[in-house]
C-alpha cells in the first residue's frame, strides 16, 4: 500500500545516512594510517646512519675506558704517597705541640720563680701594684704547674703578707677619708683573689663618705633652727636633699669607671644599688624630720580651712571650731616645697636609673664566648675580664625579682615617700588655690571710675594668677597624675566657686548704674558699675583661660616629651576639662550681651520712630530738602552716639564689639519691617540708598567687626527701590550678573518692587527671576 511504501522509504533513506557516515568516517581513518606509514617509513630510512654513528661512539667508549683506567691508577699511586707524607706532619706537629707546651712549662717554672724575687722586692720597696701582679700570676701558675713546695710556701707566706698590708692600708685611707689611697689600695683585691671583699670595702667608704657629708649638710641646715626653736624655713629641706643627690651623684660620676674596670658589671650594678640605698636612708631622715617641722603635715588628714565666704573649702577634712585658721600661704610654702622635691628627686632618679640601665644593657651585649676561651699559666685572668659577672647581671634581671629593668628597686623608699608628698601635696595645693580664689572673691574691688582703662574687678586678675601659678607648679613636680589632679581640682573649682558669682552678677546686670541713671543733657553720668564689670570679668576670664590652656599644653609637651602615651592622654583629657569652663562662660557672655541689648533697645527705638514718620514717595523738592536737613540719619546717629560711646566706655572690645553687632542685626530687623510699610517712588528709592550708606559707613565705624553681613539685606532692598526700571532687577539678579551675593529671595525681591508706586504690579509679577 502507500503507507508502507513510504515506511519502506523512510527506512531506506535513514539506512543511507548512516552508511555515508560509516564511510566518512572510514575514509579519515585510512587517511590517519596513511599518515603514520609515511612516518615509520621516513624513521626507516635513517636507521643505516644512527647505527653507523652507534659504532664511532662505541670504539671512542673503548679508548676513553682505557685512558681512566690509567689516570686513576696515577691518582692512587698520589693518594698513597701523600697518606705518607700526612702521616709524617701529623707526627711533626705533635712533637711541635709538646715541644711548645714544653717551652711554656719551662718559662711558667721560670716565671714562677721570678715571682719570688719579685714579690720580695716589691714588697720592700713598697711596690703593691707589681707585688699584686705576682701574686696573681703565681695563682694561676699554681693551678698548672707541679711547683717544688719551698716556691709554693714563700709565695704564699708573700701573699698573705700583702694581702694584711692591703687590708690594712686601704682601713687607714678610710679612716683618714683619703680618697686617691681608698682607690690605690681598693683595686688591689681583685689581683689578690678578693674582689668580692674589696667591693664591699669600697663600697663601705663610699658610705661613710655620703654619711658625713649627709650628715654635715642636714645638721648645718637645722641648727640655726634648733638654736631659735623656730619651724625650719621654707626650702630647707629642698636644699639638704638636693644637696645629698648632687653628693651622691658626684661620687657615682667621680667612682664609676674604676669599679667599673676593677670589678666589672656586677661591681658598677652594685654600686648603683649601694647608693640608691644610701639615698633611701638619708631621704627617710630628711622626709621624717620634714614631718615632723611641718605642722600641715603633722595632721593627719592634712586639715582645709573653713571659709568665710562659701562654705567649706576643698573635698577634704574640715576642721572643727577648735582648730586654728590657717593662712592659705602656708598651703602655698608646702605645695611649693612637695612640688621642688618631686621635681628634683624625679631628676635623680632618672640619672641614676639612665646609668643602670647603660651598663645593664652593655652587659646584655657583651659576648660570653670568652669564658670559653682556652687559658694557659702565662695567661693569668685580668682584672678586665668580668663575664661571669655579667652572666649574674644577665640571670639576675630576667628573674622574678624586686629589681627592675634597669637591675634596681622597681620602688625605692625615696619614690614611696615621694609618692606619699604628692598625696599631701595634691590636698595643699587643692586648698591653696581654693581658699585663695576666695579670698580674691571676698577681697574684690571694682574698677577705678577715674581710670578708663581699668574694666574689670581684682578678682579676675587675683584669681587667674593664681591659677597660673598652681598650674605651673603642678607641672613643675615631675608628675603626670599630680599635674592631671590639680588640673581637675582647678575646672571644678571655677565651675563651682568663680562662675556662679560671675553668673549671679551678670544676671543682675539691669541693676546696673550704667541703666539705672538715664543721661544728662544727652551724656551717661559714669562708668558701668558692678553688674557691666562683671560682664567684662566673665569676657577676660575667657581670654585668660584660652592663653593658660594653650601654654600648658605647650609646656607640657616641653617638659614631658619621653613620657609614655597614656600619661599624654591622661594630662590631656585633664586640660580638656577647661573647654567645659570656656564653653559656660561664653554661654553667659551671649547672656549678658543680649541683656545691655535688651536695656538699650528701648533708647534705640525711639530714635527708630523718625524713620516710621517720614514719607519715600518724594517730589524733587522734597527730595532736595531731605537731601538738606536729613529728618533721620542725623539725629538717630546722634541718638545712637550717646549710648554707643556711654557701653563702648564701660564694655571691653569684644563685649562692646557682640554689643553692636546684636545691636545692628535688631536694627536692620525693625529699618526692614519699616520699609515695607512704606511706599517709594525712584527719587524715595534713591534718599533711602544714601540712608543706609550713611548707616553702614557709621556703624563700620564704631567696631572693629564687620557689620555689613547685618545690613545686606536693607542694601538691597535700597539698591532695588532705586531702580529706574523694572526690567533693571535682571541686569543684578541670577548667574554670571556680579558678585552680589543676594541676601533677598525672590519673593522679596517682587514685594520691594511692588512697593514702587511707579512700577507696575503686572511687571514686576511677570519677571522671570
Amino acid at each position: 500500500t502507500q503507507s508502507t511504501w513510504g515506511k519502506s522509504s523512510t527506512r531506506l533513506c535513514r539506512m543511507s545516512s548512516d552508511a555515508k557516515q560509516r564511510l566518512l568516517a572510514i575514509r579519515l581513518q585510512e587517511e590517519q594510517v596513511n599518515r603514520e606509514l609515511e612516518e615509520l617509513s621516513a624513521v626507516a630510512s635513517s636507521w643505516p646512519t644512527r647505527y653507523r654513528q652507534l659504532l664511532d661512539v662505541t670504539s671512542e667508549i673503548h679508548v676513553l675506558h682505557g685512558e681512566s683506567c690509567a689516570i686513576h691508577n696515577v691518582i692512587q699511586e698520589a693518594s698513597s704517597l701523600a697518606e705518607k707524607v700526612s702521616g709524617r706532619v701529623r707526627d711533626l706537629d705533635v712533637t711541635q705541640s709538646n715541644l711548645e707546651l714544653a717551652l711554656r712549662r719551662v718559662e711558667d717554672i721560670l716565671d714562677l720563680k721570678s715571682c719570688i724575687e719579685g714579690v720580695r722586692s716589691a714588697l720592700h720597696s713598697t711596690d703593691y701594684e707589681t707585688a699584686a701582679k705576682l701574686i696573681s700570676k703565681f695563682r694561676s701558675l699554681e693551678k698548672v704547674v707541679n711547683t717544688e713546695d719551698f716556691a709554693v710556701e714563700v709565695l704564699r707566706s708573700a701573699e698573705q703578707e700583702l694581702t694584711g698590708i692591703v687590708k690594712k692600708k686601704f682601713e687607714d685611707a678610710v679612716a683618714i677619708g683619703d680618697a686617691e689611697g681608698v682607690a690605690r689600695f681598693g683595686r688591689l683585691f681583685h689581683p689578690l683573689g678578693m674582689a668580692a671583699e674589696g667591693l664591699s670595702r669600697y663600697l663601705t667608704f663610699l658610705e661613710r663618705t655620703i654619711d658625713t657629708q649627709a650628715r654635715t649638710n642636714f645638721d648645718a641646715a637645722m641648727r640655726p633652727y634648733e638654736i631659735s626653736g623656730d619651724p625650719a624655713g621654707p626650702g630647707v629641706f629642698v636644699d639638704v636633699l638636693t644637696k645629698l643627690f648632687v653628693h651622691i651623684g658626684e661620687l657615682v660620676e667621680q667612682h664609676e669607671q674604676h669599679v667599673r674596670t676593677e670589678f666589672g658589671p656586677m661591681g658598677i650594678l652594685a654600686l648603683l644599688r649601694n647608693m640608691q640605698k644610701q639615698c633611701d636612708i638619708y631621704a627617710k631622715e630628711i622626709f621624717d624630720k620634714m614631718l615632723s617641722s611641718r605642722r600641715l603635715l603633722r595632721r593627719k588628714p592634712l586639715p582645709v580651712v573653713r571659709s568665710k565666704v562659701g562654705g567649706a573649702g576643698a573635698v577634704g577634712h574640715v576642721p572643727s571650731v577648735e582648730e586654728e585658721e590657717i593662712d592659705p600661704r602656708e598651703y602655698d610654702a608646702l605645695s611649693e616645697e612637695i612640688a621642688m622635691i618631686s621635681e628634683r628627686t624625679e631628676q635623680f632618679d632618672s640619672f641614676i636609673r639612665g646609668k643602670a640601665l647603660g651598663y645593664i644593657t652593655a652587659a646584655r651585649d657583651m659576648p660570653m664566648h670568652s669564658t670559653h676561651r682556652q687559658r694557659t699559666a702565662s695567661q693569668p685572668t685580668q682584672p678586665s675580664d668580668h663575664t661571669e659577672s655579667t652572666r649574674e647581671i644577665n640571670a639576675e634581671v630576667e628573674t622574678q625579682s624586686p629589681w627592675g629593668p634597669d637591675g634596681l628597686l622597681v620602688t625605692s623608699e625615696l619614690n614611696r615617700r615621694v609618692q606619699e608628698l604628692l598625696g599631701e601635696y595634691i590636698v595643699a595645693e587643692r586648698a591653696f588655690v581654693a581658699e585663695s580664689v576666695k579670698k580674691a572673691i571676698r577681697l574684690d574691688q571694682q574698677p577705678d571710675p577715674d581710670d578708663p582703662d581699668t574694666l574689670t574687678s581684682t578678682m579676675v586678675d587675683d584669681v587667674f594668677w593664681i591659677l597660673s601659678k598652681c598650674c605651673r607648679r603642678s607641672l613643675s613636680s615631675a608628675d603626670v597624675k599630680a599635674a592631671g589632679a590639680i588640673l581637675m581640682d582647678i575646672q571644678d573649682l571655677l565651675m563651682t566657686k568663680y562662675y556662679p558669682v560671675l553668673q549671679k552678677r551678670v544676671n543682675q546686670i539691669k541693676k546696673d548704674p550704667y541703666f539705672t541713671a538715664r543721661p544728662v543733657n544727652g551724656q551717661h553720668t559714669g562708668k558701668g558699675g558692678v553688674y557691666l564689670c562683671y560682664l567684662n570679668n566673665a569676657d577676660v576670664s575667657m581670654d585668660y583661660l584660652t592663653k593658660l590652656q594653650t601654654e600648658l599644653e605647650q609646656e607640657f609637651d616641653s617638659t614631658y616629651e619621653h613620657v609614655e602615651d597614656s600619661s599624654k592622654q591622661l594630662f590631656k583629657a585633664s586640660l580638656a576639662t577647661f573647654q567645659d569652663v570656656s564653653g559656660s562662660l561664653q554661654r553667659l557672655l551671649q547672656a549678658g550681651q543680649e541683656s545691655v541689648l535688651q536695656l538699650v533697645l528701648p533708647q534705640i527705638t525711639s530714635h527708630l520712630q523718625s524713620f516710621a514718620n517720614i514719607s519715600y514717595d518724594l517730589t524733587e523738592e522734597e527730595y532736595a530738602d531731605m537731601e538738606l536737613h536729613d529728618p533721620f540719619v542725623r539725629p538717630f546717629v546722634a541718638g545712637l552716639d550717646v549710648e554707643t560711646k556711654g557701653l563702648k566706655s564701660c564694655l571691653t572690645r569684644n563685649n562692646f564689639d557682640e554689643v553692636i553687632q546684636l545691636l545692628v542685626h535688631t536694627i536692620a530687623q525693625r529699618l526692614e519691617a519699616m520699609i515695607f510699610q512704606k511706599r517709594f517712588n525712584q527719587l524715595g528709592g534713591l534718599q533711602l540708598d544714601k540712608d543706609v550708606r550713611s548707616l553702614v559707613t557709621y556703624f563700620a565705624s564704631i567696631t572693629e567687626k564687620s557689620v555689613r553681613q547685618h545690613l545686606a539685606r536693607l542694601s538691597q532692598l535700597a539698591s532695588l527701590l532705586s531702580l529706574e526700571k523694572v526690567n533693571e532687577v535682571l541686569e543684578y539678579w541670577g548667574q554670571g550678573t556680579g558678585a552680589m551675593a543676594w541676601k533677598l529671595s525672590k519673593t522679596d525681591v517682587k514685594k520691594a518692587l511692588l512697593l514702587r508706586v511707579d512700577f507696575r504690579p503686572e511687571a514686576v509679577s511677570q519677571l522671570r527671576l
